[in-house]
Protein backbone atom coordinates (compact mmCIF):
# COMPACT_ATOMS: atom_id res chain seq x y z
CA UNK A 1 0.00 0.00 0.00
CA UNK A 2 1.11 3.32 1.21
CA UNK A 3 2.10 3.39 4.60
CA UNK A 4 5.95 1.56 4.99
CA UNK A 5 5.92 0.29 8.63
CA UNK A 6 7.74 2.96 10.82
CA UNK A 7 8.39 5.79 8.84
CA UNK A 8 6.37 8.61 10.83
CA UNK A 9 7.46 6.46 13.99
CA UNK A 10 11.05 7.41 13.02
CA UNK A 11 10.52 10.69 12.11
CA UNK A 12 9.33 11.56 15.79
CA UNK A 13 11.99 9.89 16.88
CA UNK A 14 14.43 12.11 14.94
CA UNK A 15 12.60 15.10 15.96
CA UNK A 16 12.76 14.47 19.47
CA UNK A 17 16.14 12.65 19.79
CA UNK A 18 17.16 16.54 18.17
CA UNK A 19 20.69 15.00 17.20
CA UNK A 20 21.30 12.69 20.84
CA UNK A 21 19.97 9.65 18.98
CA UNK A 22 17.98 8.91 16.14
CA UNK A 23 18.23 9.53 12.52
CA UNK A 24 21.16 9.88 10.25
CA UNK A 25 21.12 10.76 6.86
CA UNK A 26 20.28 7.46 4.78
CA UNK A 27 17.04 6.87 3.20
CA UNK A 28 14.42 5.01 4.32
CA UNK A 29 12.79 4.56 8.15
CA UNK A 30 14.11 3.14 10.83
CA UNK A 31 12.44 -0.30 10.93
CA UNK A 32 10.62 -0.17 14.64
CA UNK A 33 7.57 0.55 15.08
CA UNK A 34 4.08 0.51 13.33
CA UNK A 35 2.54 3.77 12.08
CA UNK A 36 -0.31 4.10 14.27
CA UNK A 37 -4.29 4.23 15.18
CA UNK A 38 -6.52 4.34 17.54
CA UNK A 39 -6.01 6.87 19.54
CA UNK A 40 -8.35 9.26 18.03
CA UNK A 41 -10.53 9.00 15.10
CA UNK A 42 -12.06 6.62 12.95
CA UNK A 43 -11.00 3.07 13.28
CA UNK A 44 -10.15 1.24 10.15
CA UNK A 45 -12.81 -1.20 8.04
CA UNK A 46 -12.60 -4.53 9.56
CA UNK A 47 -12.07 -5.97 6.86
CA UNK A 48 -14.14 -4.17 4.16
CA UNK A 49 -14.48 -5.91 0.50
CA UNK A 50 -13.76 -3.83 -2.45
CA UNK A 51 -16.32 -1.52 -3.95
CA UNK A 52 -18.10 0.22 -1.09
CA UNK A 53 -18.65 -2.69 1.29
CA UNK A 54 -18.84 -0.28 4.77
CA UNK A 55 -16.03 -0.28 6.56
CA UNK A 56 -15.30 3.16 8.10
CA UNK A 57 -18.76 4.63 8.03
CA UNK A 58 -19.60 7.64 5.45
CA UNK A 59 -21.63 7.53 1.89
CA UNK A 60 -20.81 4.30 0.30
CA UNK A 61 -21.63 6.01 -3.52
CA UNK A 62 -18.68 7.99 -3.36
CA UNK A 63 -17.17 9.68 -6.35
CA UNK A 64 -15.09 8.07 -9.30
CA UNK A 65 -12.06 7.98 -7.95
CA UNK A 66 -13.31 6.55 -4.95
CA UNK A 67 -14.85 4.03 -7.33
CA UNK A 68 -11.40 2.81 -8.27
CA UNK A 69 -9.97 -0.32 -7.40
CA UNK A 70 -7.77 0.55 -3.84
CA UNK A 71 -4.20 -0.47 -5.58
CA UNK A 72 -5.36 2.21 -7.85
CA UNK A 73 -6.32 5.05 -5.23
CA UNK A 74 -3.12 4.10 -3.84
CA UNK A 75 -1.15 4.46 -6.76
CA UNK A 76 -2.74 7.91 -7.63
CA UNK A 77 -2.15 8.88 -4.14
CA UNK A 78 1.29 8.40 -4.49
CA UNK A 79 1.65 9.79 -7.47
CA UNK A 80 0.16 13.25 -5.83
CA UNK A 81 2.27 13.32 -2.99
CA UNK A 82 5.22 12.85 -4.89
CA UNK A 83 4.53 16.59 -6.31
CA UNK A 84 3.89 18.30 -2.99
CA UNK A 85 5.83 21.20 -2.21
CA UNK A 86 4.76 21.60 1.58
CA UNK A 87 3.49 19.00 4.54
CA UNK A 88 2.00 19.38 7.86
CA UNK A 89 1.76 16.06 9.91
CA UNK A 90 0.18 16.65 13.59
CA UNK A 91 -0.71 14.16 15.75
CA UNK A 92 0.07 11.20 18.62
CA UNK A 93 2.07 7.67 18.62
CA UNK A 94 3.62 5.40 20.85
CA UNK A 95 7.05 4.62 20.26
CA UNK A 96 9.06 2.71 22.63
CA UNK A 97 6.30 2.55 25.36
CA UNK A 98 6.23 6.18 25.53
CA UNK A 99 3.44 8.66 23.88
CA UNK A 100 4.67 11.06 21.63
CA UNK A 101 3.14 14.09 19.95
CA UNK A 102 4.15 15.89 16.91
CA UNK A 103 3.25 18.99 14.76
CA UNK A 104 5.99 19.32 11.99
CA UNK A 105 5.85 20.73 9.01
CA UNK A 106 8.20 20.34 6.18
CA UNK A 107 8.81 21.90 2.72
CA UNK A 108 10.44 20.72 -0.71
CA UNK A 109 13.59 22.81 -0.55
CA UNK A 110 14.34 21.25 2.91
CA UNK A 111 13.26 24.01 4.96
CA UNK A 112 10.73 22.94 8.85
CA UNK A 113 9.92 23.98 11.96
CA UNK A 114 7.65 21.70 14.47
CA UNK A 115 7.53 20.60 17.98
CA UNK A 116 7.44 17.67 19.90
CA UNK A 117 6.36 16.25 22.76
CA UNK A 118 7.34 13.23 25.18
CA UNK A 119 6.96 12.68 28.95
CA UNK A 120 6.12 16.17 28.94
CA UNK A 121 8.83 17.02 27.88
CA UNK A 122 8.98 19.94 24.37
CA UNK A 123 11.21 20.11 22.11
CA UNK A 124 11.29 22.24 18.97
CA UNK A 125 13.27 22.51 16.03
CA UNK A 126 13.70 25.22 13.43
CA UNK A 127 15.55 24.57 9.82
CA UNK A 128 16.15 27.36 7.91
CA UNK A 129 18.27 28.61 4.82
CA UNK A 130 20.86 29.45 7.38
CA UNK A 131 20.92 26.84 9.82
CA UNK A 132 19.07 24.46 12.44
CA UNK A 133 18.00 25.30 15.64
CA UNK A 134 16.34 23.59 18.45
CA UNK A 135 14.40 24.49 21.74
CA UNK A 136 13.74 22.31 24.48
CA UNK A 137 11.99 23.42 27.64
CA UNK A 138 13.09 22.54 30.81
CA UNK A 139 11.41 19.10 31.52
CA UNK A 140 12.96 17.59 27.94
CA UNK A 141 16.80 18.79 28.82
CA UNK A 142 16.53 17.65 32.23
CA UNK A 143 15.48 14.39 30.31
CA UNK A 144 18.80 14.56 28.05
CA UNK A 145 21.25 14.60 31.27
CA UNK A 146 23.54 11.93 32.82
CA UNK A 147 22.93 12.64 36.28
CA UNK A 148 25.86 14.66 36.75
CA UNK A 149 26.10 17.70 38.91
CA UNK A 150 26.50 19.89 36.11
CA UNK A 151 23.51 19.11 35.02
CA UNK A 152 21.23 21.63 36.56
CA UNK A 153 23.38 24.26 35.19
CA UNK A 154 23.02 22.93 31.48
CA UNK A 155 19.45 22.78 32.09
CA UNK A 156 19.18 26.28 33.70
CA UNK A 157 21.11 27.62 30.61
CA UNK A 158 19.48 25.78 27.95
CA UNK A 159 15.73 26.20 29.01
CA UNK A 160 13.65 27.91 26.57
CA UNK A 161 16.45 28.99 24.34
CA UNK A 162 17.35 28.69 20.62
CA UNK A 163 20.51 26.65 20.58
CA UNK A 164 22.55 26.28 16.84
CA UNK A 165 22.97 22.92 15.74
CA UNK A 166 26.22 21.98 14.21
CA UNK A 167 26.08 22.05 10.95
CA UNK A 168 27.18 17.98 10.39
CA UNK A 169 24.52 16.77 12.74
CA UNK A 170 21.76 18.91 10.98
CA UNK A 171 22.65 17.41 7.61
CA UNK A 172 23.43 13.75 9.23
CA UNK A 173 20.82 13.57 12.15
CA UNK A 174 18.71 15.70 11.26
CA UNK A 175 18.33 14.84 7.46
CA UNK A 176 14.82 13.12 8.02
CA UNK A 177 13.69 15.36 9.98
CA UNK A 178 13.45 18.49 7.07
CA UNK A 179 14.09 16.07 3.91
CA UNK A 180 10.17 16.23 2.37
CA UNK A 181 10.93 13.71 -0.44
CA UNK A 182 12.62 11.09 2.05
CA UNK A 183 9.57 11.34 4.28
CA UNK A 184 7.18 10.66 0.95
CA UNK A 185 9.45 7.60 0.01
CA UNK A 186 9.44 5.81 3.17
CA UNK A 187 5.49 6.26 3.31
CA UNK A 188 5.53 4.31 -0.46
CA UNK A 189 6.15 0.20 0.41
CA UNK A 190 4.03 -1.92 -1.57
CA UNK A 191 4.87 -5.35 0.71
CA UNK A 192 1.97 -5.48 2.49
CA UNK A 193 -0.39 -8.82 2.68
CA UNK A 194 -3.31 -7.05 1.90
CA UNK A 195 -4.75 -3.65 1.03
CA UNK A 196 -8.53 -3.33 0.86
CA UNK A 197 -11.16 -0.55 0.39
CA UNK A 198 -13.50 1.36 3.00
CA UNK A 199 -16.75 3.37 2.26
CA UNK A 200 -15.89 6.91 2.13
CA UNK A 201 -15.51 8.46 5.13
CA UNK A 202 -14.65 12.22 6.44
CA UNK A 203 -11.66 13.51 7.67
CA UNK A 204 -10.93 16.91 8.87
CA UNK A 205 -14.06 18.10 6.90
CA UNK A 206 -12.87 16.66 3.64
CA UNK A 207 -14.78 13.21 1.80
CA UNK A 208 -11.84 10.62 2.57
CA UNK A 209 -10.98 6.93 1.19
CA UNK A 210 -10.21 4.09 3.79
CA UNK A 211 -7.16 1.92 2.28
CA UNK A 212 -6.84 -1.07 4.60
CA UNK A 213 -3.17 -2.39 4.84
CA UNK A 214 -2.70 -5.66 6.44
CA UNK A 215 1.30 -6.77 6.95
CA UNK A 216 2.25 -9.65 9.27
CA UNK A 217 -0.42 -9.45 11.55
CA UNK A 218 -1.78 -5.68 12.41
CA UNK A 219 -3.58 -3.28 10.47
CA UNK A 220 -2.68 0.36 9.17
CA UNK A 221 -5.58 2.90 7.82
CA UNK A 222 -4.67 5.67 5.18
CA UNK A 223 -7.15 7.80 4.58
CA UNK A 224 -7.03 9.28 1.14
CA UNK A 225 -9.09 12.60 -0.27
CA UNK A 226 -11.86 11.48 -2.72
CA UNK A 227 -10.64 13.70 -4.78
CA UNK A 228 -9.31 13.61 -8.65
CA UNK A 229 -7.48 16.34 -8.75
CA UNK A 230 -5.77 16.12 -5.47
CA UNK A 231 -6.01 12.83 -3.73
CA UNK A 232 -4.06 12.83 -1.17
CA UNK A 233 -2.67 11.41 2.42
CA UNK A 234 -5.00 12.76 4.54
CA UNK A 235 -4.71 10.50 7.66
CA UNK A 236 -2.42 7.28 8.93
CA UNK A 237 -3.44 5.65 12.08
CA UNK A 238 -3.21 1.98 13.27
CA UNK A 239 -4.12 0.33 16.70
CA UNK A 240 -2.44 -3.03 16.53
CA UNK A 241 0.62 -3.83 17.29
CA UNK A 242 2.76 -1.96 20.20
CA UNK A 243 2.98 1.29 18.23
CA UNK A 244 -0.27 2.65 17.95
CA UNK A 245 -1.31 6.13 17.20
CA UNK A 246 -2.78 8.52 14.48
CA UNK A 247 -0.81 11.47 12.36
CA UNK A 248 -2.77 13.66 10.38
CA UNK A 249 -1.49 15.01 7.22
CA UNK A 250 -2.55 18.80 6.51
CA UNK A 251 -1.28 21.99 4.68
CA UNK A 252 -0.74 20.07 1.16
CA UNK A 253 1.14 22.67 -0.88
CA UNK A 254 0.27 25.51 1.36
CA UNK A 255 2.53 28.47 1.59
CA UNK A 256 5.29 28.29 4.46
CA UNK A 257 7.25 31.09 5.82
CA UNK A 258 10.13 29.82 8.15
CA UNK A 259 11.98 32.29 9.91
CA UNK A 260 15.16 32.65 11.84
CA UNK A 261 14.97 32.87 15.84
CA UNK A 262 15.08 36.38 17.20
CA UNK A 263 18.93 36.49 18.21
CA UNK A 264 18.72 37.66 21.84
CA UNK A 265 16.95 33.70 22.05
CA UNK A 266 19.99 32.26 20.46
CA UNK A 267 22.56 29.56 21.98
CA UNK A 268 25.98 28.74 20.50
CA UNK A 269 27.19 26.06 22.40
CA UNK A 270 30.57 26.88 21.14
CA UNK A 271 30.67 29.90 22.84
CA UNK A 272 30.09 27.81 26.16
CA UNK A 273 32.61 24.86 25.50
CA UNK A 274 30.09 22.46 23.64
CA UNK A 275 30.64 20.85 20.58
CA UNK A 276 32.64 22.41 17.65
CA UNK A 277 30.18 24.56 15.26
CA UNK A 278 31.70 25.81 12.21
CA UNK A 279 31.03 28.78 10.81
CA UNK A 280 26.95 29.70 9.68
CA UNK A 281 25.94 28.38 6.21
Amino acid sequence: MVVRKGALAALAVCVLAAGLAGCTGGGGAAEPGGLPLGLDGTAPADPPAEGGVPGTGGDPGGTELSDRPAAEIAERMSEAMEDLTSLRMSGRLTVDGEMMELDVTLTKVGLCSGSMTVDGGTAEVVRTEKRMYMKGDERFWESQGDGTPEDGAVVDLLKDRWVKVPPEEADAEFGAICDLDRMLESLDDPGADSVTKGAVTEIGGRQAIPLVERRDGETTTGYVADDEAEPYLLRVESADGDEPGVIDLTGHNEDVEITEPPASEVIDPEEFGGPGISEDV
